[in-house]
């Protein structure tokens, strides 16, 4: 346990609410929603790892993964942020929200989807998009997990991992995505999401 003073410390500097990161996760909707590919890859960090099917790892592969969404006659992602936090150096945050996803020229009505964003500034200031997957309760037992990359925040209040999970020796697996925020406590869970890979063909 954290000695009184920074137990308090702790406890004073919980990550708060984040409108920014909220108005940034908004124009980045827009981007994809006027299939401007340059504006959606300017909000995506190089190193960032996105759960999208298969793990997305490195701005290239995001890029190829998400050119249906950018591409005219493609499907239509759209969403808005309905929560966020920061952590208190200002240096880590996250949104989370709700969307729609369909496809008219395939006859695919719009279905709900739910996502998690984890922001982080760059060396210029501006937030980018550094971990990325929907937002789905685990549902089964506990699981073996491997991040793939892990950020924390400057002030060591808030980290965030993606990475890999399997469950009953591999015959379940998926991607996760975990943020926790550090307390007098111990560590807090924020959010958790578990998505489970599509089924084998």
């Amino acid at each position: 346990m954290p000695p009184a003073g920074v137990a308090l410390a702790l406890l004073l500097l919980a990550a708060a609410p984040a409108p920014q990161l909220e108005a940034i996760d908004v124009a980045w909707d827009a981007a994809v929603a006027a299939r401007d590919e340059a504006a959606f890859l300017s909000r995506v960090a190089p190193d960032s790892v996105f759960a999208g099917g298969a793990l997305q790892v490195g701005r290239d592969a995001i890029q190829k993964g998400w050119a249906r969404f950018l591409t005219p006659g493609g499907p239509t992602l759209r969403w808005k942020p309905t929560g966020s936090g920061i952590a208190p150096s200002g240096d880590l945050g996250w949104t989370v929200g709700e969307g729609s996803f369909a496809w008219k020229e395939k006859g695919v009505a719009p279905s709900p989807v739910r996502y998690v964003t984890v922001w982080a500034r760059d060396d210029q200031g501006r937030f980018l998009a550094v971990l990325d997957a929907s937002l789905e309760p685990p549902a089964g037992g506990p699981a073996v997990r491997k991040a793939v990359r892990t950020v924390t925040s400057r002030d060591g209040i808030l980290e965030a991992s993606l990475g890999t999970w399997s469950r009953g020796d591999g015959r379940e697996t998926g991607a996760y995505l975990l943020i926790r925020e550090r307390t007098a406590e111990g560590w807090r869970t924020v959010i958790e999401s578990e998505i489970p890979s599509p089924p084998a063909k």
